[in-house]
């Protein structure tokens, strides 16, 4: 029996390849390959690979070029899987930063108090293009605390300008207290909803800073109209509809305005103290009426605070109150101070702090607050404003203004009037100026009225003299150059 039927038997299969009963001779790689009763041929290729057909069906080897265009499906499969792994992976770490953002931004919202002020809140991408991107020339203002900048925004098919204050840097780390503090302040002046207090339109809570926005108040500050070549409003107004019918009726209309603002605000439920009051902080609007602004974003005390950590952060040299380096305790007297320094600027026009020279300090140490030998001292040239008015009438109001402006800055907090009895002696002595005479009779729509007050109430004057009832500019004039007076006039001529 031959020895591949004997194969059959035992196996059940010849092994065709061995014994050279294949017919595989394939160029040019061709290779038998024995299966179970049958047997293919293959061709083997450089790289490896294989290509294999059953018996019969394959009659030469494909060439190599033909091998290589299988593989392009496999390499174009590989780079493709590849760029999508690549791109999920980009995909993935910038859904991660968005979230991320998104997060911080929400943080920021809960943190500074978005949840409150949601009726109010501008987005950071709307004051960015309000301020070209917090440009430089937008800036219009800049203290300890923050940069302000001008800008217009878009409200209801509306323009409207406004001014953005900008905080700087804020340590986001320390206590909660921090944050709360600003949230109440927001809160706070929002309810401060007064004539000649600026307002406060909204802010934006999405940035690690805060920003607030301001109504924008166009006509400068009151500092703007004091210096030597300052603004004249009278000038302005020249010829147009006017309720100020001289220059110290204005400026008395402005301490007036501003009285009445901080008074409102020291009898708020929660007390809002400014505590960096100054002529630079009271605007001007486009009605040449006062508004009193830049409140800060560290000036609002808790309901259970009484003083200030540091002296240095309680407002601007000059308008200080003395008793609070001694205490750093804060009450609504340390306002009055600064308050009765701004009414002394008005009646002077010197600045509050003119190097080595402190305006209150030298007023006191000039008259001494001694009614007998100062009564004239309000009336000499070199301490009122030589671009006031000086009849007899406007001198008597002055000198009632001065003498409530010497309390204001007394030393002892004590020793001060309330915000409300400044504004309500203010007001009265307007309204004795108002009806002194025709001159002043005018226009007054706009001036304020007095709250049920006896006209015919007299306040007393510190400052009294028999010139307030001289009945000629002549006679006054005459009596200024007789009028004795126990200091140099030079003392009060350093600030000229």
């Amino acid at each position: 029996m031959h020895r591949e039927w004997r194969d059959f038997l035992c196996h059940s299969d010849i092994d065709e390849c061995s014994r050279g009963l294949d017919d595989c001779d394939l160029p040019p790689k061709g290779k038998c390959i024995n299966t179970p009763g049958s047997y293919n041929c293959s061709c083997v290729f450089d790289d490896g690979s294989m290509h294999s057909a059953d018996y019969g069906k394959l009659s030469t080897c494909p060439s190599p070029t033909n091998s290589g265009f299988r593989l392009l499906p496999v390499i174009i499969g590989g780079l493709a899987g590849a760029l999508i792994v690549i791109i999920s992976m980009i995909f993935i770490i910038i859904s991660r930063r968005t979230i991320n953002r998104r997060k911080k931004r929400q943080e920021n919202f809960q943190r500074n108090g978005g949840d409150q002020l949601v009726s109010s809140l501008f987005s950071e991408r709307e004051l960015l293009q309000a301020t070209d991107n917090f440009s430089k020339k937008n800036v219009i203002g800049q203290g300890g605390f923050a940069k302000v900048y001008f800008g217009k925004l878009s409200r209801d098919n509306d323009t409207i300008s406004v001014a953005i204050k900008r905080a700087k840097a804020m340590d986001l780390e320390q206590q909660a207290a921090q944050m709360q503090t600003f949230v109440r302040e927001l809160l706070l002046l929002r309810k401060a909803a007064h004539k000649n207090v600026v307002q406060l339109l909204g802010c934006c809570v999405e940035t690690s800073v805060p920003l607030l926005v301001y109504e924008y108040v166009e006509k400068g500050t009151v500092r703007d109209y004091l210096k030597p070549q300052g603004k004249n409003p009278m000038a302005v107004m020249q010829g147009k509809t006017s309720s100020f019918q001289s220059l110290w009726a204005w400026r008395l209309h402005v301490a007036v305005g501003t009285a009445e603002a901080l008074s409102y605000l020291h009898n708020l439920p929660e007390p809002i103290y400014h505590l960096d009051m100054k002529s630079d902080n009271i605007l001007i609007d486009k009605h040449y009426n006062p508004k009193v602004g830049d409140f800060g974003l560290s000036c609002l005390l808790t309901s259970d605070a009484t003083h200030l950590t540091n002296p240095v952060g309680a407002g601007t040299y000059g308008y200080i109150d003395p008793e609070y380096f001694a205490s750093l305790r804060i009450t609504d007297k340390y306002d009055v101070y600064s308050f009765g320094v701004i009414l002394l600027e008005l009646l002077s026009s010197w600045p509050a702090y003119s190097p080595p020279v402190v305006l209150a300090n030298h007023f006191r140490t000039a008259v001494n607050m001694n009614e007998e030998t100062v009564k004239h001292s309000v009336q000499q040239p070199s301490f009122i404003d030589a671009r006031l008015e000086s009849d007899a009438d406007t001198l008597e109001c002055m000198c009632t203004v001065a003498s409530l402006a010497g309390k204001c800055v007394a030393l002892k907090a004590s020793e001060r009037p309330s915000m409300q009895e400044v504004f309500s002696q203010l007001k009265h002595v307007q309204n004795r100026l108002v009806a002194a005479g025709p001159k002043f009779k005018g226009r007054v729509a706009n001036w304020r009225k007095i709250d049920s007050q006896d006209p015919s109430e007299e306040i007393p004057l510190v400052f009294s003299s028999s010139s307030t009832n001289l009945k000629s500019d002549s006679d006054q004039s005459s009596t200024l150059s007789s009028l004795s007076f126990s200091v140099s006039t030079q003392s009060f001529s350093t600030f000229r």
